[in-house]
Order: C-alpha cells, then structure tokens, then sequence
C-alpha cells in the first residue's frame, strides 16, 4: 500500500509518536489509562520498513517505554480491522512483550503475507504471538468470542502494561471493512449491578468455556478490559 513522504511528513509522524509517549508517561506516572488519538498511525510500520499509511509504529514505541520504565511484562492488542504486521515483526522474536491481534482474515485482507493463526513467534519470542484471524461477515457474537480469548490470553501472560492499537474500521460501515459490527448488535445489559458472568469472562476458550467456573484474579490492567467488555461491548484503550 502506497505510503508517500511529503514536507510535512515527519512533523507529523514525530507528533503522533509524541502523542503515544505523553499517553505512555500519564498511564506510567499513575497507574491509570489514557487514550491517545495517534495521526499518522504506526501498526503497519516494522523494524526497518513501513507502510500502510504508517511511518513509526507508536503502539510498539509505548510498549518499549514501559520496558524500558521497569514493567517486566509488557502486552500489545491489536484491534484494527488489518493485521498489525509491524508490530508482530517488531516483537517477534521476543518473550517480554506479547503480541495480539484479531484482524481480517489476511487470505483476503491487507497485508495478505501476515496474520495467520500459526504465526506465534521464533526463539525467545515463541508462543508469544497470537493472531486472530477472522472472516469476512464476522458479527460481534464471534468477534467477542475472540475478543475474550485474547484478554485471558493477556491475563495467564501476565502483563504489567497492555497498549490498545484501536482501529475502528471493524465497524460494519466502514468502507473498507467486511465485518458486521455494529453499535445496534451489541447485547444489551440491564442497568444495575452486572451479574457475575457479565463481569468475568468464563473459563477456558472464549465464551464457549464451562461460566461455573472463575478464571484467575484478572490483574489491575486485565480488570479494566473486562470491565469496558462488560459495559461496552468492546474494549477502548487502557
């Protein structure tokens, strides 16, 4: 996918990184979470290539910020309707910091080389790589069902820190989507107390697990993607 450098590309792609790591340091410095809107985005952009409109990879910046800041674990979940092929390649090969992704199926999608579920990583990194890869009219009973998978997933590795690469071009509108999700498909909870099951996620493989059972403790950053799973549908970003 063509990804032309013009005069004020730089200033822009530094900018958008500066916007994940001001987002980094404010999550870092209070244990909260933060959202930042990052223009040029940056999954698509690897160790020593971009491409797909992407420059810097900023969800992969973050997550090294942490590292670097003392988090010994570190998680990055990507929920762009394409495969975050620069952030797999960036991370591939190691063990400190896992990589999710759940994506169109990449037979048929953008970038069509990467994405695959037997993708898990190499040496230090192997088995530290999830894709998720779905097809084309997936609706949010299936997507959740992934969606949930991948947050357990996060929760047994153990991570300190999660960074959320959100795209939102699932949305069964978009022009350049074929999934099915939408606002009006999301279940709908009643108001008040949520019972437990909508709280936790069941146990073992997605929502097809035995309910009766609880899965671990979640650790404080799991938490709040279970809770946002609860009340939202969807995760936004920790």
């Amino acid at each position: 996918m063509s990804s032309p450098i013009l005069a004020g590309t730089w200033d822009a792609v530094s900018a958008s990184a500066d916007v994940a790591m001001t987002a980094q340091e404010l999550v870092a410095g209070s244990g909260g979470s933060a959202f930042a809107l990052c223009r040029p985005p940056g999954h698509h952009a690897g160790f020593d290539y971009y491409g797909g409109y992407c420059f810097v990879n900023n969800a992969a910046v973050a997550a090294q910020a942490f590292r670097d800041q003392g988090a010994a674990r570190v998680a990055v979940l990507d929920t762009d309707y394409h495969h975050g092929n620069g952030t797999q390649d960036i991370f591939y090969a190691r063990g400190d910091i896992l990589t999710v992704s759940i994506h169109a199926d990449p037979n048929v999608e953008y970038p069509y080389y990467s994405g695959y579920a037997d993708e898990t990583g190499t040496e230090a990194g192997k088995g530290f790589n999830v894709n998720y890869p779905l097809p084309w009219g997936t609706d949010f009973v299936a997507y959740r069902e992934a969606l949930i998978d991948a947050i357990e997933r996060i929760q047994r590795f153990g991570a300190e820190a999660i960074v959320v690469s959100l795209g939102v071009d699932t949305f069964e509108r978009d022009p350049i989507s074929r999934f099915r999700l939408g606002r009006h498909r999301l279940p709908r909870h009643r108001p008040g107390p949520h019972r437990r099951d909508d709280r936790q996620p069941p146990a073992g493989r997605g929502v097809a697990g035995d309910a009766q059972k609880r899965a671990p403790a979640p650790r404080p950053a799991t938490r709040r993607l279970h809770r946002r799973l609860a009340l939202d549908g969807a995760p936004t970003l920790p």
